[in-house]
């Protein structure tokens, strides 16, 4: 049996009260799913306001899908998005973003 039915309407929770964030959830989502409520909480990220490298982004990102989740007993996904910068050659920066989603069984 298929995790997601398209039947089905799906409750998403998105590890943020950003809206943009949110939309940006919300667009993908019901691309592929007609049936989708999608909303945000806001939930700590476990990492640093600025997180650097792609490591601790990922790790922010998967943080705040995981307390998303928890957060909300009807969803049955949870979205974490996380910005980061990351080091390169001659002390330059690059931004990266990673997005994170879990569902109950982890």
């Amino acid at each position: 049996m298929p995790l997601l039915s398209l039947h089905d309407i799906h409750r998403v929770i998105v590890g943020s009260a950003n809206p943009v964030k949110i939309a940006a959830v919300r667009a993908v989502l019901t691309s592929v799913l007609p049936k989708v409520e999608v909303r945000g909480v806001a939930v700590p990220s476990g990492v640093p306001d600025q997180p650097f490298g792609d490591e601790e982004t990922q790790q922010g990102a998967r943080q705040r899908a995981q307390a998303a989740l928890v957060a909300a007993a009807d969803a049955s996904l949870g979205v974490g998005l996380e910005g980061g910068v990351v080091a390169l050659p001659g002390g330059r920066l690059r931004t990266c973003a990673w997005a994170v989603v879990v569902d109950r069984e982890g």
